[in-house]
């Protein structure tokens, strides 16, 4: 499977963090005047709520990173449009503190599903070394997010009050973000799978050395082997193996290398 283009990517990922960075990290500079008047807190205890989200963020983004890693970006930045989504709708209902912080810990969530530690990895994940160029496109046009978002919520405010303006960010997460995400191809590539035999998960705690382990890495390098002969994976990758318990086990065995070359009839 190989993975889309750099140009692809650019604008795809581009054009969702224009519209998350937009209708989420520039929020505050928005509303948060008329929203700590509306709501009777004060100015600092309303930008606390976006320093809090902030944390949280950080705090997120290691996990998030690590399953991009692993499963590929489209589920999490897909998720990313949602997550920011109920965080507006929950801020555009606060009535106090509470609600306002409550709604600032769904957006740190969503910060850290789709913000650029997430499109970074994405990217990276399918491109390898050569995201540089990629990156760099992703942030010129995520770069105008101050200058579209920013403009476009102040001309808002005056008709539809800082409540009705969250309410269309989350309408532009829903309607623009989010099919941008489903119809994008961020999962086909930069997956790593644990190849069990048959699916079926691997018995816990097989004794080291034992026939019934030795039976388990043999299965497990046929079913790689043969599923990469298939086109369903791109590599595989294998860790050490007891060699003398898989001879022991009955099994015709030199090395992986010999095993993997005589399975494909190389």
């Amino acid at each position: 499977m190989s993975p889309p283009s750099p140009r692809r990517l650019v604008f795809a990922l581009g054009i969702n963090q224009l519209l998350s960075w937009g209708t989420a990290f520039y929020v505050p500079a928005v509303i948060a005047g008329p929203a700590a008047q509306a709501i009777g807190i004060t100015p600092a205890a309303a930008l606390g709520g976006f320093s809090w989200a902030l944390l949280i963020t950080g705090f997120c983004a290691p996990q998030v990173g690590r399953h991009i890693g692993r499963h590929g970006g489209r589920a999490p930045l897909a998720t990313s449009t949602l997550v920011l989504a109920a965080g507006l709708v929950l801020m555009a209902g606060a009535y106090g503190l509470v609600g306002w912080y409550a709604a600032w810990t769904l957006m740190g969530v969503g910060m850290a599903l789709g913000l650029y530690d997430a499109a970074f990895a994405t990217a990276g994940s399918l491109l390898g070394s050569a995201v540089g160029p990629t990156i760099t496109g992703i942030t010129l046009i995520a770069g105008f997010a101050s200058t579209v978002g920013w403009p476009a919520g102040a001309a808002m405010l005056p008709a539809l009050g800082w409540r009705g303006t969250l309410l269309v960010y989350a309408a532009v997460q829903l309607a623009l973000n989010l099919p941008l995400q489903k119809f994008s191809r961020y999962d086909e590539a930069g997956k790593f799978f644990t190849v069990n035999p048959g699916g079926a998960p691997l018995p816990e705690n097989l004794p080291a050395g034992s026939p019934s382990a030795a039976d388990a890495a043999v299965a497990a390098l046929r079913e790689g082997g043969q599923r990469c002969l298939r086109g369903e994976l791109d590599a595989l990758v294998t860790a050490p193996v007891n060699k003398e318990a898989i001879i022991r086990a009955g099994h015709k065995f030199v090395g992986q290398t010999e095993f993997l070359s005589e399975l494909a009839n190389a």
